[in-house]
Parts: C-alpha cells; structure tokens; sequence
C-alpha cells in the first residue's frame, strides 16, 4: 500500500510539473489547399548568377525560404505571428523578426531583433477600410526616436509615400507611375522602401499595376532618385521581364522574373 501511495505522489507532483511549464509556440502544420495563381520561383540579373534569387512556398502559398548565395531567409508561420529568421551567414544586422497578426491574419505590429536575440525597434502597421497599407510607425529602442511612413493609392496602387524625421517634420517621398494596361502579377511587393515583406497580402493589398516608374523626392521638391521600368514581351507566360534605369545615373538593370503554378 505503502509503494501504491508513494507511486501516486510521484504521479502528481510529475503531472503538476509538466502542466506548469510555458507553452511553447509550434509552427502550423501545412494545409493541403492547392495554388491556382502563379507564384515567384526565382529571380535571375541579367548575366549575374551571384544575384540570383529563389523562393520556396507552403501549400497556401506563403514564403517558406527565400535565399540566395549570400542570404537565407526562413519564414515560420503560428496561429498569430509569423517569425522571419535570417540566416547566420548573411552578415545581416538584424537576425530575425516576428509579425504579430490581428484577427484579419493582417500584421499589426513587429519587432526586430538583432544578435543575443536583443529587441532594436518596433513596428506599428495602420490600414484602411479596403485593405491598403496607409501609415507605419517605427520605435526605434537605442535613440528612443519614432519615425512615420504615410501611404496614399490611386485606382488601386500604390500612389505616394512620404515620410517624417523623429521629431514629425516631412522629410521626402517617393511617387509612383505606373502601366494602365499591365496587370500586376508578381505576389509580393518588391517596389516598396519598406524591407518588410510577407505573403499573402498581410501587409496590405498589393498594386493593381505594374510598376512604371517610381522617383525619390526630398523635401524641398529635389529628385533624388528616378527608377523607370519597362516590360519586353516574355517568351512565355512563365517568365516577366523587367528592364530597370536609373535615370539620374544612366545604370540600367535587367531582371527576370521565373513563375512557377
């Protein structure tokens, strides 16, 4: 009797132990629902085989890896954040960021981490009634300094971007053209100052457009910076090409986009 009671305590006291433990967060298992719309497989410039870019996705189509030969990024999706790690080897300040999701699966705030897993700044993300990015505020911990990014649209893409110094004065912006008769079809933003990117439009609905051109204004009304884009005719419905020029510095840029369904 006496082993039965003693065997019982130790039961208990085990059971208590292991309830008590922090939960830890696990990745979401993979649903089986099939993409139907293309996908970017790949990144390739020109005749630069060190800038080639390759994406790996889930089953729904959200970012699994994205790596090239000097960078690995890895997404890992929960049931209210998504963590985005970067690989050891890539020299990045920064080591990973989690997106806290609100009840829309939206981001609606982040915080960045560098090494030793040490929090550097915060991001607030702030939409509109139909889905669109509008304004983002960063806290940036070392300086205690807050900086703003306001978005506007126009039919559907991306307008305007101006943004303000700690201290809440306007201090440039970018303005965006863009191709009435070219549909978007690249999945994620790669035209936006913001370095943040997820799928699935949590950060707010992409353009309805491609991108024509897209200049950087200072604040006294100065061009900076003009990037123009233009579109040869693809071999086949599996690959965009995209010829970048910097207008200001006669640089001009080839991309090609690679799809995969």
């Amino acid at each position: 009797m006496s082993f039965l009671i003693h065997s019982f305590y130790v039961f208990v006291i085990g059971f208590g132990l292991w309830t008590c433990q922090p939960k830890r967060q696990v990745p979401l298992p993979e649903s089986e629902v099939k993409i139907s719309e293309p996908l970017i497989s790949s990144v390739s410039y020109g005749s630069d085989p060190d800038a080639e870019k390759w994406y790996k996705y889930n089953s729904e189509g959200e970012f699994l890896t994205c790596f090239s030969l000097i960078d690995t990024v890895n997404f890992f999706y929960f049931q209210d954040s998504i963590v985005k790690k970067y690989g050891k080897s890539s020299g990045q300040w920064q080591t990973s960021v989690t997106y806290f999701l609100d009840k829309n699966q939206k981001v609606e705030s982040s915080i960045i981490r560098g090494e030793n897993d040490e929090s550097i700044s915060s991001y607030r993300f702030y939409y509109d009634t139909e889905g669109y990015l509008t304004e983002t505020v960063q806290d940036v911990y070392a300086s205690g300094n807050t900086y703003r990014q306001t978005m506007t649209y126009e039919n559907g893409n991306l307008k305007e971007i101006i943004t303000f110094t700690f201290d809440g004065r306007p201090y440039g912006k970018y303005v965006y053209e863009y191709y009435k008769d070219k549909k978007n079809v690249l999945n994620h933003n790669l035209f936006h100052i913001l370095e943040d990117y997820v799928s699935k439009e949590r950060l707010g609905k992409g353009n309805k457009n491609l991108i024509r051109s897209m200049a950087n204004v200072s604040v006294d009304g100065d061009t900076l910076s003009i990037l123009s884009f233009t579109y040869p005719e693809p071999k086949n419905d599996l690959t965009l090409i995209q010829i970048e020029s910097d207008v200001l510095n006669e640089n001009t840029t080839e991309r090609i986009y690679h799809f995969t369904h």
